[in-house]
């Protein structure tokens, strides 16, 4: 089993791709690496940052759309959120598992490490140009460049 969590706040969908493929060209990448099984793609951010467009054909394709506000003073509720839900799916889904983070956000370190310890395969995509904190890329076994695996 394979879980997504991504961050588009920090890994958006890039100018001129068809959001319609986001989800697909995420499971097409992880199939040609050879990783097997059913794919559940959630993502989080505050949702004013998609377009209308952009919101139903990500929902259209099977990823679920969670809305965290930005601003104010819980700044990094959206990556609560998704640190949340993906112990909860830990929870139910022990290993042999795949995680996959899409985020270059160094605060999901500690959990991704501790996660691989428990015999979780650590998945991550993040953005290209951007600084990513080695213990970030530390944690996964697979990287690769949010960039290149949304366009396909």
């Amino acid at each position: 089993k394979i879980g997504v969590w991504w961050d588009f706040e920090n890994c958006n969908v890039p100018y001129g791709i068809d959001a319609h493929r986001v989800g697909l060209n995420i499971v097409s990448g992880l199939r040609s690496s050879g990783f097997k099984g059913p794919v559940s793609i959630s993502g989080y951010g505050d949702m004013l940052q998609l377009s209308r467009s952009v919101q139903e054909s990500l929902s259209a394709t099977g990823i679920r759309l969670h809305h965290v506000p930005s601003g104010g003073k819980e700044s990094e509720s959206s990556d609560r959120a998704l640190l949340m839900d993906l112990i909860l799916w830990t929870i139910e889904n022990p290993p042999p598992a795949h995680l996959f983070l899409i985020s270059g956000d160094r605060d999901f370190s500690t959990a991704l490490h501790k996660l691989r310890m428990r015999n979780y395969n650590v998945l991550l995509a993040c953005p290209a140009g951007a600084y990513i904190s080695p213990s970030l890329l530390g944690a996964a076994s697979r990287v690769w460049y949010w960039n290149s695996l949304v366009r396909g």
